[in-house]
């Protein structure tokens, strides 16, 4: 009798969990292409956005006394074309960052390993906050092609940091593998 009023009470067994998102993915090892250290830089949150990790993010941060920088990965399924991704990706940092000014835009080839992808780079100044310190800060944007996907890489360090933190992310994408999903 008691398990009847379990059952109908929609109770759930110790094994079950609802699971509402986005969510974190608890990751304590290395992952496959997604190491916990990596040029300098320490894997924070791997987030799920939806079901079955077709949207998804891995952070990476690199915060020392002298220099700090966030980066963020997105990995999620293509939708639109890529200039069209392209405008849309733009349009929502200008939207979220009033001010954000375009310090400037290019379209490159990326390799990784033997594969070579198309990928577009606009570069910001925007106002925001590292540490707690309210600064003008250097954001870029990276959109990069794959053939199933888009993987949009998010950096943001203080504007005076920019050349080194355009040395750290390139360290960082060499070193990770972009190509496959966290």
């Amino acid at each position: 009798m008691v398990l009847g009023i379990a059952f109908l009470s929609g109770c759930q067994t110790p094994g079950e969990r609802k699971v509402s998102y986005p969510t974190v993915i608890a990751r304590s090892g290395d992952s496959q292409g997604f190491p916990r250290q990596a040029a300098g830089f320490s894997r924070g949150n791997t987030v799920s956005y939806e079901p079955g990790m077709k949207n998804t993010s891995v952070g990476y941060n690199f915060f020392t006394p002298s220099a700090q920088q966030a980066v963020t990965f997105y990995f999620y399924p293509k939708s639109q074309p890529f200039a069209q991704q392209i405008d849309s990706e733009k349009k929502m940092i200008e939207q979220v960052q009033e001010e954000a000014t375009v310090l400037n835009e290019t379209e490159q080839a990326i390799n990784r390993g033997k594969r070579t992808f198309q990928s577009h780079t606009v570069n910001y100044q925007i106002k925001g906050i590292i540490l707690g310190k309210k600064q003008v800060l250097y954001s870029q944007l990276l959109l990069i092609e794959l053939p199933e996907r888009y993987v949009k890489v998010r950096s943001t360090s203080p504007l005076a940091q920019a050349d080194k933190a355009n040395r750290r992310l390139l360290d960082l994408l060499e070193q990770i593998d972009w190509t496959k999903t966290p």
